[in-house]
């Protein structure tokens, strides 16, 4: 943690920070002093002088799969990219960590959707219906791992406590007590996104130039608010 821009999925874990401090992310003007005791939290890990991290580091998730980086925050897919890095690194994997009696973690997830110019949009919903079924997660799963590691973690939460004995467990062990974050990486919208991450940035950086966190999160604040009004929320 503590910069912008090497340490993969910085906006998810600066929204993870957030969340467990009781930040409104819609409506961050109403929790001012919060939103800027995590942006300093997130940044003091790079402040000098006993910083721990800086920018002209590998990308996190490089640095973790090379073994210089004791503990990373990811998703389940940087599993495989780990592995890929580095395939004889071994480490393991746990739910991320929690302020006492705030145990919440920021989702990141792929919907599936049926065009509205589809021709077959009534078999498409017969499909995806077929694919939600207990039986077919299950069945997918089992078949994705046998090709890598482990399956796709299920969408159904009620099929949670059947991968107790999997690495992919902690992920969705988690999913319960997930929320969604405009703070996140890898959408690549061009958008809502992206703009949000442009005025956390912008925010991070500001603070690790000595710049007041307070300050820095009414701005940030403000910026929110004015991406937000843009698509009428």
């Amino acid at each position: 943690m503590g910069t912008s821009n090497n340490v993969t999925h910085a906006p998810n874990i600066v929204s993870m920070l957030f969340a467990q401090n009781g930040v409104k992310l819609n409506d961050m003007s109403s929790n001012i002093s919060a939103a800027g005791d995590a942006l300093n939290f997130y940044g003091s890990f790079a402040k000098a002088p006993q910083n721990v991290w800086d920018d002209t580091l590998d990308e996190s998730i490089k640095a973790f799969a090379s073994g210089t980086l004791a503990m990373y925050f990811g998703y389940s897919w940087d599993f495989f990219t780990i592995k890929t890095l580095n395939p004889d690194l071994a480490f393991d994997i746990y739910q991320v960590p929690s302020l006492p009696g705030q145990n919440i973690s920021i989702a990141s997830y792929w919907v599936e959707g049926i065009s509205s110019k589809s021709k077959h949009q009534d078999d498409a919903a017969l499909f995806l219906q077929y694919l939600a079924l207990k039986e077919t997660a299950q069945k997918l799963y089992a078949q994705e791992s046998k090709i890598r590691n482990f399956g796709e973690p299920y969408a159904r939460v009620d099929l949670a406590e059947s991968l107790t004995d999997s690495v992919a467990y902690p992920f969705v062990a988690s999913a319960p007590s997930a929320t969604s974050s405009f703070f996140v990486d890898g959408t690549l919208d061009n958008g809502i996104n992206s703009q949000m991450n442009k005025y956390l940035n912008t925010a991070i950086d500001a603070i690790l130039n000595g710049s007041n966190p307070q300050m820095e999160a009414e701005t940030l604040s403000k910026g929110v608010s004015t991406v937000l009004k843009q698509y009428g929320l």
